[in-house]
């Protein structure tokens, strides 16, 4: 509304009115972005975490093939072949970050049963580790 057009009380309304709304938009950007910046602090601070963890637990499956072999060969003959080579990647000395890649790539490519099979095995095993620790 322009000035020339309206009561200096409407126009004072206005006034406040936007600048009450400018506020309020400004407050919940900074809610955002400090939100976003947690989240991405605590994430960076998880995978330091997270890699450590993982890259213990693949040098326990290099240390004791025999429990990972026994462990593949519970699954069906159709997902032992790719729980298999997920381990071969997991083991391997490549960057985590790459690992993750390649055995996402896999995962990907199987088919959807096979794919359920290998992550409820991967489960079934992430509660017997948590329950060794």
């Amino acid at each position: 509304m322009e000035r020339s057009r309206c009561s200096p009380f409407t126009f004072h309304f206005w006034s406040l009115a936007s600048k009450s709304l400018c506020k309020t938009a400004h407050y919940f950007l900074l809610r955002s972005l400090s939100s976003m910046l947690i989240s991405v602090l605590t994430e960076t601070i998880m995978s330091a975490e997270l890699i450590e963890k993982l890259t213990k637990l693949a040098e326990y499956i290099k240390a004791h093939p025999d429990e990972a072999r026994a462990g593949v060969a519970k699954l069906s003959p159709d997902a032992q072949k790719p729980a298999g080579d997920i381990i071969k990647i997991f083991v391997s000395d490549k960057d985590p970050k790459t690992k993750h890649e390649e055995i996402q790539a896999l995962k990907a490519s199987l088919p959807a049963n096979i794919a359920a099979e290998i992550e409820e095995h991967k489960q079934e095993l992430a509660k017997k580790l948590a329950a060794r620790a």
